[in-house]
């Protein structure tokens, strides 16, 4: 008898993305996985994920520039 069951909707896809617009970079320790601009993750991966059955993304978004105290965070959504 099974406990579980895993079913491919119950997966999320991590979404790695970064600023700019027509981005695609493999992140090199990832093989297979690229950062995505917004446009990139929207018009081509979201539609790929859903096309495999998968319903949710979690999104990691990456700052244009780091500092010490994450000061992209506090930047106004202009």
């Amino acid at each position: 008898m099974r406990e579980h069951q895993l079913e491919v909707g119950d997966l999320i896809q991590p979404l790695f993305v970064v600023h700019g617009a027509r981005i695609e970079r493999e992140i090199a320790s990832m093989p297979g996985v690229c950062h995505l601009s917004v446009d990139e993750a929207l018009d081509r991966e979201v539609d790929r994920v859903r096309g495999l059955g998968i319903s949710a993304v979690l999104l990691f978004g990456l700052p244009a520039a780091k500092d010490e105290i994450g000061s992209e965070n506090f930047a106004s959504c202009s």
